[in-house]
């Protein structure tokens, strides 16, 4: 046998174990599973700015609550400055961990409503991260709140908000534990 008949013989088995070792990964990174996003599809942040809306709304009326709303909204372009800085995607994170869960058995759509960190103790500025799904599995709708809190509690993981809107690894964590 000539040298190139042996090479192209090697070539072409080496790419046949190379392509029959992709086909044996027990999960894909893609999802034939329709997975959307609601607008508006960006980091939120629910905190201490909607009480603090009501509280104004008795002195300043509909502004009050306008300007509560406008805290929260300020906090969470700080998280989404923080994330960027960290280079976190949000979308590539939860539609990995989506395409892996049990939570796409039988699905036939996902729409992710929406995804953020809520305060959890007022007094410590606790933060968990939250995903509103809204989950259509044979014809059936179904609403999923994913939280981090419940292990949060269980391992004692304190995050502030403080280390989200500062800390591009607190963010990655919480998210993490929210989608398992």
């Amino acid at each position: 046998m000539k040298f190139s008949n042996i090479l192209v013989m090697t070539l072409t088995m080496a790419m046949a174990l190379v392509l029959s070792a992709c086909s044996s990964l027990p999960f894909s990174f893609s999802s034939p599973v329709e997975i959307t996003y609601s607008s508006p599809d960006r980091i939120s942040f629910q905190g201490k700015g909607a009480g603090a809306g009501i509280a104004l709304m008795s002195t300043m009326g509909p502004v009050g609550i306008a300007l509560g709303v406008a805290i929260d909204e300020g906090i969470a372009k700080d998280i989404r400055t923080n994330a960027e800085m960290g280079d976190i995607d949000f979308k590539t994170i939860i539609d990995l961990a989506l395409s892996q869960s049990d939570l796409l058995k039988n699905a036939e759509r996902i729409e992710v409503k929406k995804y953020g960190f809520v305060i959890k103790n007022g007094s410590k500025d606790y933060v968990a991260a939250e995903i509103d799904l809204v989950i259509t599995k044979d014809s059936e709708v179904q609403t999923v709140k994913l939280s981090s809190w419940e292990k949060q509690q269980e391992l004692e993981l304190w995050i502030t908000l403080d280390d989200i809107k500062t800390k591009p690894e607190a963010i990655e964590t919480l998210f993490s534990m929210a989608l398992k």
